[in-house]
């Protein structure tokens, strides 16, 4: 029971500061129910005003676009004013976003600007809240508080779905910005991460701070692990020194080779956020309404979006009681084959359709496959890049490493989201998702090959792992 406290107050911190990414996920969501109303012919009564197919189109982009910029900042943001600060912080861009497009009335300019906002706000979230869940973590249950920011985001998609299928435009904007508010009043009672104190050395609230995660810990010792976190900090870093982005660089430049740990880490890093996304499903959570009117389907599409939303939230939770146990490269490599096969099932569908070969009988085909690429990407490579960009980088090196890949995961964004319309028109349906099968296949060799296992083991045993220099050992209590 005094363990289940230990374990529970960490779940607890890593929920609150979660509760960013869902709003993330709401904002995310925001564009599915609200574009048919702003884009109708007949618009309703509480409508504030209408848009164009091209005006939608930069209401879409333009978070993902803001997510670029406001992933760039994000890991300066979190060294200079502490991880709780910074996350923390985006209660105002969230929450001034939505007031914004509530108040925007009939000047679109204002949709955009709140857009934009939301946008900074998330992509900031996307680097500070998996680092904080990390840092704050025993080995043993790392993983599960790793996948709350996906978790939590795709709770965030969910929700607006269900708010707009069945609130007015005017009260499911309300609701998301209510989402900001609750963030920022309950946040604020956790503690600040006990490994940015160390590294500021206020080892006196660093010793507060790690004695209310671990409080309940049988025979625990906090001054063991803080001298472990501190050997461990050293020891992250080649020369013992941080180093500006530049010179960070420059090294890896003049060590293109694996030899080099940092130019590991940033490879697989990087390597992970980038199949997350060309995999294509961004391209099925934005057109899931146009994908499933290309197949015929008779659901609705407030309907076929909830279908899709849920589908991710209750996997993700799933996934949060077995990434511990299975491991990370067994759910990657999972995740990459039933995508892969999904992706094949839709191309080979699209082909047979587009021959003149009658489908109609096997209309439930591209259903299920879209289903279960939902399912397939969602137990894998939706969460584990987030969660292994906080295992894999070091400490030191987290600001711009982190804030590098997250701008590369929101620029693939970005870009397939808004040629995937332009592929299917000029690809067709059966070579685009022929393409996506491809890139889901590249995703499980490079696994495969490339990325380390990473559960149970501590964040000096990780680093042992990527480096093949003389491994730096140092003394660790029973932190598990």
């Amino acid at each position: 029971m005094e363990k289940d406290l230990s374990v529970l107050k960490q779940h607890v911190a890593a929920l609150l500061a979660s509760l960013a990414a869902m709003s993330a996920g709401i904002a995310i969501g925001w564009t599915a129910p609200a574009l048919p109303l702003l884009q109708a012919e007949e618009p309703a009564e509480n409508v504030p005003l209408r848009v164009s197919v091209d005006e939608g189109s930069w209401i879409s982009s333009l978070l993902p676009l803001g997510a670029l910029f406001g992933a760039m900042p994000a890991g300066l943001m979190a060294d200079w004013m502490g991880r709780k600060k910074a996350i923390l912080s985006l209660a105002f861009p969230y929450t001034l976003g939505w007031l914004l497009i509530l108040f925007a009335d009939e000047t679109i300019v204002l949709v955009y600007v709140g857009r934009f906002l939301c946008g900074l706000a998330t992509g900031a979230t996307t680097v500070l809240v998996p680092q904080y869940n990390e840092e704050i973590a025993e080995d043993a249950i790392r993983g599960a508080l790793g996948i709350y920011m996906d978790f939590m985001l795709c709770n965030g998609v969910t929700l607006i779905n269900i708010f707009g299928a069945y609130l007015s435009y005017t009260w499911f904007t309300i609701a998301s910005c209510i989402a900001s508010a609750i963030f920022l009043f309950t946040f604020v009672w956790v503690p600040e991460s006990p490994v940015y104190l160390i590294m500021k050395d206020r080892m006196e609230e660093a010793t507060e701070a790690l004695s209310w995660l671990r409080q309940g810990k049988r025979s625990y010792d906090v001054q063991e692990e803080l001298r472990y976190l501190q050997v461990n900090l050293i020891s992250q870093s080649d020369d013992q020194e941080p180093r500006p982005f530049c010179d960070m660089l420059m090294r890896i430049l003049n060590k293109l080779s694996f030899k080099s740990r940092t130019f590991r880490t940033v490879f697989i890093v990087y390597g992970l956020m980038v199949f997350q996304i060309v995999g294509g499903i961004d391209a099925v959570l934005f057109y899931t309404v146009d994908i499933f009117n290309d197949v015929g389907s008779d659901l609705s599409s407030n309907v076929s979006s909830i279908i899709v939303a849920v589908c991710q939230s209750v996997c993700n939770l799933i996934s949060a009681f077995y990434v511990d146990s299975l491991g990370r490269r067994p759910m990657l490599l999972i995740s990459a084959f039933i995508t892969a096969v999904c992706h094949a099932a839709l191309a080979i569908y699209f082909y047979f359709k587009g021959s003149g070969i009658d489908m109609e009988s096997w209309s439930w085909i591209p259903v299920v496959a879209l289903i279960l690429f939902v399912i397939g990407f969602t137990v894998g490579f939706s969460q584990l890049p987030w969660l292994m960009m906080a295992e894999l980088v070091p400490t030191r090196t987290k600001t711009w490493v982190n804030a590098g890949a997250v701008t590369l995961n929101w620029t693939m964004v970005f870009v397939i989201t808004k040629d995937f319309p332009d592929m299917v028109q000029y690809l067709g349906n059966d070579v685009t998702y022929g393409l996506f099968s491809c890139m889901c296949v590249m995703s499980f060799v490079f696994v495969a090959i490339w990325v380390p296992e990473t559960k149970g083991k501590s964040r000096e045993e990780i680093q042992e792992a990527l480096s093949i220099k003389k491994k730096v050992t140092s003394s660790k209590g029973d932190f598990a």
